[in-house]
């Protein structure tokens, strides 16, 4: 992405700071004027690729601003982005919208992942973005085609109502957030109803019918409210006719600064655990007429689905669509650079965004990563399915070698995975050999069911045996694991390894390993 100069005008002193703040981390160089007439002086000093103005500035509106700017040298063609508070429609300065050829308007309150993404189409664009065709977008903002072609003009891609499995949830947020929708999802399962609102396709606020998951339970679970307390606000609720968190600020037991935290807090963590339902119903009804009698909280809808991908989808589920991939080249997605700047990754996976740039493979990563195998698997999952990131398959002189086995202080000699031949029909042999990449990157939890299907349909199979007497033993020496009880269950079907095979070498080295046994020569 090349650098371009923007010039900012933006008289709310904190809002204006974030915005130099996020322009600048997007690698453009940021000019922040705080009135109109000062703007319109440091756009004839210096040549801008993109204006970003604010309707109403202290000394003249925004109107006017690029009106002047218009006349200026270098103005006629400037693509301008509009943005206000105080106007939450288009409608109501249509023409001069029209007249002056503003690309892009942003109704307050909008996300600033909202406003860094479109930011970076102007930017890149801005040679042939044009005003021209701008109109009224279906989420009440302000839009030109070529935005509307990159960024989505908020339709939603899934049905109105229907059933959804806990992908399909994942779905539907990225989709509301690629194609920013407008309206409340509402969301089922059994007994329990959740609701949440999106404006400009991320998570404004949410509701439950559950008790512990309301703002009463919030703010006594984070000790803001006594038990008391709460009783004493639930009670003003209902006699002034207000909503708890009103009720909260007005009593004085919370102060407003607290109370938008827990807000916040409530609506990320309604969100992220709808992802713990296996399935259930949902309805859409699109529309932002909600927007006046709520709070409006903006959640990074991207950072939701990357704790709910962490916390609530199984990694059983998840590890066959990466585990293929072990000789793929990662390479950024198409969605790469509008996307990654917003990820959070967790700190022990910090330097995968380098190992994408640096086009490592995934068997690599897992290497490097083997500690974090579980969470490396769900990242990489989530990042592929947003377009993030895509693995390239290449062709190597020789196929990677990861290391197996127990290390300590003193350097053992690995232990080999069990060797695909032998004792198992040869339509078993691919998923064997999928196995025996899953133990080469010590993915137990894995392989161990695999291989326990394997050994209910290949009672005899010594191969099958002692590699689940492995995988046994390494995810009950893992933390939470109950050792004892692993290395006993390992050290029996051992012995029925020996019971068939008493030379089986590799049992014979796994022995030696979990209980000290010397290995036969």
């Amino acid at each position: 992405m090349s650098q371009r100069s923007i010039l900012v005008l933006e008289d709310d002193a904190r809002f204006g700071a974030q915005v130099v703040e996020l322009f600048g981390f997007l690698g453009h160089r940021v000019t922040l004027a705080s009135t109109g007439a000062s703007g319109i002086q440091a756009f004839s000093e210096e040549e801008y690729s993109l204006l970003v103005c604010d309707l109403t500035l202290p000394d003249m509106g925004g109107v006017a601003v690029v009106r002047a700017i218009r006349a200026l040298p270098g103005g006629a063609e400037l693509p301008v982005l509009l943005m206000s508070a105080v106007y939450k429609s288009p409608k109501l300065f249509e023409r001069e919208l029209r007249e002056l050829g503003v690309v892009e308007f942003l109704p307050k309150p909008f996300s600033l992942i909202e406003l860094g993404r479109t930011v970076e189409v102007l930017t890149a664009e801005s040679a042939e973005v044009s005003g021209g065709d701008a109109r009224i977008t279906a989420t009440g903002s302000w839009r030109t085609e070529k935005v509307r072609t990159l960024l989505g003009d908020g339709e939603p891609a899934f049905g109105k109502s229907g059933d959804f499995a806990q992908r399909d949830l994942l779905f539907m947020m990225f989709e509301g957030f690629h194609q920013h929708v407008a309206g409340r999802l509402s969301l089922r399962n059994d007994k329990v109803a959740r609701e949440l609102y999106f404006l400009n396709g991320y998570p404004v606020w949410a509701s439950s019918n559950v008790k512990e998951e309301q703002l009463e339970a919030v703010l006594v679970r984070n000790e803001l409210l006594t038990v008391d307390e709460a009783k004493t606000v639930r009670r003003l609720s209902f006699q002034e006719k207000v909503s708890y968190g009103a009720a909260a600020m007005s009593s004085g037991l919370v102060s407003e600064r607290r109370l938008l935290m827990a807000e916040k807090d409530q609506v990320r963590q309604l969100v992220v655990g709808c992802f713990a339902w296996k399935k259930g119903q949902y309805e859409f009804q699109k529309g932002d007429s909600f927007v006046s009698q709520i709070p409006i909280h903006e959640v990074n809808p991207l950072s939701c689905m990357q704790e709910a991908t962490l916390r609530h989808l199984e990694l059983n589920e998840l590890a066959p669509e990466i585990y293929p991939r072990g000789e793929h080249r990662l390479v950024p997605g198409p969605r790469h650079d509008r996307l990654m700047p917003y990820v959070v990754l967790p700190e022990a996976l910090e330097g995968l965004a380098e190992a994408i740039s640096d086009g490592m493979t995934v068997g690599e990563l897992f290497v490097t990563y083997r500690a974090y195998t579980e969470k490396l698997i769900k990242m990489l999952w989530l990042l592929f399915r947003l377009g993030i990131a895509e693995s390239m398959e290449k062709l190597p002189d020789s196929p990677t070698e990861l290391p197996v086995g127990l290390s300590d202080e003193e350097e053992e000699e690995p232990v080999p995975p069990p060797p695909v031949t032998g004792d198992l029909p040869f339509e078993e042999m691919s998923t064997m050999r999928e196995i025996r990449l899953l133990m080469s990157r010590e993915a137990w939890s894995a392989a161990t069911p695999k291989l326990r299907g394997l050994a209910r349909s290949y009672p005899e199979s010594v191969t099958v045996l002692s590699a689940l007497a492995w995988c046994v033993y390494n995810l009950g020496v893992m933390p939470g694991g109950d050792e004892e009880a692993a290395r006993d269950e390992a050290i029996s079907l051992l012995e029925r390894v020996f019971s068939i095979d008493l030379e089986h070498a590799l049992a014979h080295h796994y022995m030696n390993r979990i209980s000290g046994r010397p290995v036969i020569e």
